[in-house]
Formats: structure tokens, C-alpha cells, sequence
């Protein structure tokens, strides 16, 4: 990679932000003096405010990293570009045209206005996509040039018309996706029905989360598919608009293979001192974030590292809150799974070790009213085993009656922990 351009969408139109190239010491990032001059300009990330300098090796392979895959795709990946998994800007000029955000990247100074398109998918390629995830999603996303960050099989497309079995579209050129679909790969069955679940109970409990469905395409398991969040379906325009966003690595300038809480239990603080400074509703996402995690350790959700969550721009980049709710999954429902959160409450991380008492002292530190997450935590934890069940039940009326069976198996799973944690609660709220 020589030069990699970087643009912004913003209300539909693109605009040249800055330029990835190789320094001396590695990976830089720079805005134009033509976007420095703009008095409208907005910076990319809240690592990267608007200066003239240009930004190191560390910061921006950090944020620029964090929009690539993860584990073993970035390997196959990194074969593929015939380069090495730490190159960032090889990798991003394979897959440079759509990720997550409003970021598109381009190897010259040729808007990624031009050429933009959608070629019809088959339900064929859906169900090849099911049974052969990894080998798929690598093809479609390179065919495609898009980058979803995080190591799960998926691809992201873009869909049309009320039916979900029939209107698929690969993007071409720097179209924007509107869906992310995921496969399993048969290491953890029933994912798909679990994370439909999750989310649902998540719905019901008052959480925002994206649109979401189980697609069966005659495949091994069902897909599950989200809608995509940072886009908005615009009737005036042919293609959808993108809304800029930045995860919980990203904003800070964390490098993303720390997304997973190192000892001592310290993302909770960290989550809430981004969101007190960068967000437009600090106390509501502060306790939407703080709450987010007490709902993970009610169901189990020990994936939940700082990449699961992020702040989403409104359209002219001046405004940020917290983004929906997503990556909801009962992880302990799989024994081989680590049962450390990636963000916890607790000195171990371990998501058993959760005490009440624990709880209490993380919402201190964050400075949120403890009778007020006392209250809506009890309120989550009675509602929680009706929400499972129903979601169960809702599934399993939809044409997937095995969504049932994983519903009873993720209540039986936390069970204990609901009750315990609801014990505890109310015990220390009669003590004060």
C-alpha cells in the first residue's frame, strides 16, 4: 500500500477527510489541509481530533485495525492480500470499500461515488453460506471488498422487499450494505437460535436493539441476520445513507486486541468516563451502558468486550450517543467457552463471581445512584425468565420450534444466578 484516501459520507455525499500512508515508522494517518480549512469539518474518531500533525503507528493502526476481521478470517485474509495480519493498511486496501461507520477508503482520489451497485444473490448462495460459513463469507466479503470486524462468520448485504427469503444483493463498489448475516460453524449449536433469544429478551426488557430474524435457507442451521443500525434507508436516494460510528476501542484509541478486560475488573469505569464526556445523553447511556452489563452477566454473555459497544454519530457528525444493543449471546450455555466477561464486575472476571456487593461498588465508581440500578436491575431479573420464554415461544410459532428447547436450556443455565443476584439485591437494599 502506497496511499490509501479516506472519506466520510455525510448526508449522502462524500467528502475527502485524509490520507493512510506508510511513514517512517509505520502506519500514519493525516487529514488534508482542504479538510483542516472546511470550518464544517468534524474529526473521524475522538482519537483523532482535527490538527495538522499527522497521527503515529499506535493510534492508528488501533483505529483503523478495529474495522477489519478478527481470529482466523483475518488470517485467511492476510493469505489471500499475501501479506501479514498486522498490516493494516495492506488489509484495508483489500477490503476498503464498506465497513462499519461512514468511512470509505479508496487507493486514488476517484470519489467512491462512482460505480456504485448491487448484484441480485440467490437463495443457493445463502444456503452455501450456511453450510460452508468460513469459506463463504471470506469469498462474498472479498468479492465485495467489505470488512465486518470480529472473528464469527458473517457478510454483510443489502436487502429489498418485505420477503427475507428472496431480495439479497451483494455491494459493489462502495454500496452500502443494509444487513449482517451470520452462520454458525457447528462449534457451538444452536447460536443462531440463541442470539435471537437474547436479543428478543433484551427487546423486551426495555433495551434498544437493531431489527433482527432467523432465515432458513435450507441450510444446516438457520441465519440470523441484523439490520444494520448505522445505516438509514433514504426514499430520495438510490442507495441507503451511512451514519458514522466508533466502538468502544476505537474512541479511545485503544489498540482492539485489548478488547477483552485485562485483571482487576476496570472497563464498567472506562465505558462510563467516554460516554460522560463524548456523549449527548451522558447519564441516560451511562446507565444504559452500566445496565447493558448487568444484563450480561443475568444471561450469561461473557463476550462482552469494548468492540460490542459504540457511540453512534447523528447525520452531520455533531451529536453522539450510545448505539444499540448487539452480539447478545448466552456464552455459557457452551462449557468450552471462557466464562471471563470481557467487560465485568467483579475482581476475577469470572461471570459467577458476580456479587451484588460488587455491583454496588462499579456503580459507585461510575457515579450512578445505586437505588435507581437497584431498582431497575430487580425489574430486570423477575421479567427476565417470562422474556426468555417468550421469545422462545415466538420463535418456535414462526416455523423454528428447536428456538424453545434453547430458551429452556438458557434459563435452566442461569437460573441460579438470576435468583442469587436478585437475593443479594434485595438483601443489601433492606440493610440501608
Amino acid at each position: 500500500m502506497t496511499e490509501l484516501f479516506v472519506w466520510r459520507e455525510i448526508f449522502g455525499s462524500y467528502e475527502l477527510v485524509g490520507v493512510l500512508r506508510e511513514g517512517h515508522v509505520g502506519l500514519e494517518f493525516s487529514y488534508t489541509a482542504e479538510y483542516l480549512d472546511d470550518p464544517h469539518s468534524k474529526a473521524v474518531s475522538r482519537a483523532f481530533p482535527l490538527q495538522d500533525a499527522p497521527f503515529g503507528q499506535k493510534e492508528t493502526s488501533a483505529f483503523f485495525g478495529g474495522l477489519l476481521v478478527e481470529g482466523s478470517l483475518r488470517n485467511a485474509l492476510a493469505i489471500t492480500a499475501r501479506t501479514s495480519t498486522k498490516d493494516v493498511g495492506a488489509l484495508l486496501a483489500r477490503l476498503s470499500n464498506e465497513s462499519s461507520g461512514a468511512l470509505v477508503f479508496t487507493v486514488d482520489r476517484e470519489s467512491p461515488a462512482h460505480g456504485m451497485s448491487y448484484e441480485s444473490v440467490d437463495l443457493e448462495v445463502l444456503q452455501d453460506f450456511s453450510n460452508a460459513p468460513r469459506e463463504v463469507s471470506l469469498s462474498l466479503n472479498m468479492r465485495s471488498r467489505l470488512s465486518l470486524a470480529g472473528a464469527q462468520s458473517k457478510v454483510g448485504l443489502h436487502h429489498e422487499d418485505d420477503d427475507l427469503s428472496t431480495g439479497w444483493y451483494i455491494p459493489m463498489g462502495s454500496a452500502p450494505s443494509t444487513f449482517i448475516l451470520k452462520a454458525e460453524d457447528g462449534a457451538f449449536p444452536g447460536l443462531a437460535y440463541n442470539e435471537a433469544i437474547c436479543m428478543s429478551a433484551a427487546r423486551s426488557l426495555g433495551f434498544d436493539v437493531p431489527g433482527f430474524a432467523l432465515l432458513d435457507v435450507g441450510g444446516e442451521a438457520p441465519l440470523f441476520i441484523v439490520e444494520r443500525y448505522d445505516r438509514i434507508r433514504d426514499a430520495s436516494r438510490a442507495f441507503p445513507r451511512r451514519l458514522h460510528q466508533e466502538d468502544f476501542c476505537q474512541a479511545p484509541g485503544i489498540n482492539p486486541e485489548l478488547k477483552y478486560e485485562p485483571m482487576g475488573a476496570v472497563y464498567p469505569e472506562l465505558g462510563s468516563w467516554l460516554l460522560a464526556r463524548e456523549s449527548d445523553n451522558p447519564f441516560g447511556d451511562k446507565v444504559c451502558f452500566f445496565e447493558s452489563i448487568l444484563f450480561d452477566a443475568l444471561i450469561g454473555n461473557c463476550d462482552n468486550h469494548l468492540k460490542n459497544y459504540s457511540l453512534l454519530y447523528g447525520d452531520d457528525w455533531s451529536s453522539a450517543e450510545m448505539a444499540p444493543l448487539y452480539d447478545l449471546v448466552c456464552t455459557t450455555l457452551y462449557p468450552a467457552l471462557d466464562a471471563e466477561m470481557g467487560v465485568s464486575l467483579c475482581p476475577s472476571r469470572k461471570v459467577q463471581d458476580t456479587t451484588w456487593s460488587s455491583i454496588e461498588s462499579h456503580a459507585a465508581a461510575a457515579r450512578l445512584p445505586i437505588d435507581l440500578i437497584t431498582s431497575d436491575f430487580l425489574g430486570m431479573a423477575d421479567e427476565l425468565p417470562g422474556a426468555l420464554e417468550a421469545a422462545g415461544d415466538r420463535l418456535a410459532a414462526l416455523g423454528f420450534p428447536a428456538a424453545k428447547e434453547v430458551s429452556c436450556e438458557i434459563f435452566e443455565n442461569r437460573a441460579d444466578t438470576i435468583e442469587r443476584l436478585a437475593r443479594e439485591a434485595r438483601g443489601r437494599g433492606l440493610s440501608l
